[in-house]
């Protein structure tokens, strides 16, 4: 086996401990920090001093739209304003698969970016 094949072995074991480690601890993390919020939150403490740094908790509010709702609403033009087409991949995976699109009409509006990436089997 050559040099540079033996220095990557080492690095792709280095890199799968790693992935193991990580992947643990942001599980127990995950644990963790639903605790810390439910019992802050429960308990009426908004924030935790530890030496220099200060934790935090806030309630933010996500919100959501009826899209449908507001298309009711609102102005056609209003409407296309706020919202935007997007593409489903499995949909539209679906649709070249049973014909409705051309392999003319899938080259013209697709653009492939290439990343590295790694597995693990």
């Amino acid at each position: 086996m050559s040099a540079i094949h033996e220095v990557i072995k080492e690095a792709a074991q280095n890199w799968l401990k790693l992935k193991d480690e990580l992947e643990s601890a942001e599980r127990h993390f995950k644990v963790l920090d639903e605790i810390l919020k439910d019992m802050m939150h429960e308990s009426g403490i908004t924030t935790v001093t530890l030496d220099e740094v200060t934790i935090e908790l806030s309630t933010p509010a996500r919100r959501s739209f009826d899209a449908q709702m507001l298309k009711d609403l609102v102005s056609a033009s209003v409407f296309n304003k706020v919202t935007k087409p997007t593409v489903d991949t499995q949909l539209m995976d679906a649709a070249i698969k049973m014909g409705a699109i051309k392999p003319e009409v899938v080259d013209k509006v697709t653009k492939k970016t290439e990343y590295k990436q790694i597995r693990v089997k």
